[in-house]
């Protein structure tokens, strides 16, 4: 079968270590994913990583508030969400490019 050309992971304390570091090889060295995206809801931090000559670094990082991370394998650019009254939800968005 076809393997993921880009994963997004919602981080949780119980599972953010291994995320960032076991599943991140597994999904550089096995899979060959090119882009791994995770968001951490308790520092409402989005992180991009790019896989480049078989290892995944990072590609840009974003707090709330910023710009947020592009993917180029999808077209899509990740971002947090504003509530209707102007506060942070803490959620992912995708929006076309």
């Amino acid at each position: 079968g076809r393997l993921p050309d880009v994963i997004v992971e919602l981080l949780s304390p119980t599972t953010k270590h291994k995320d960032r570091t076991e599943k991140r090889d597994l999904y550089a060295q096995v899979f060959r994913t090119a882009e791994y995206f995770m968001y951490d809801p308790d520092a409402r931090q989005l992180e991009g990583l790019r896989l480049a000559g078989g290892l995944i670094g990072r590609s840009s990082q974003m707090r709330t508030g910023g710009s947020g991370v592009n993917s180029s394998r999808c077209s899509l650019a990740l971002g947090t969400a504003s509530s209707r009254d102007g506060r942070e939800s803490g959620a992912v968005s995708t929006v076309p490019m």
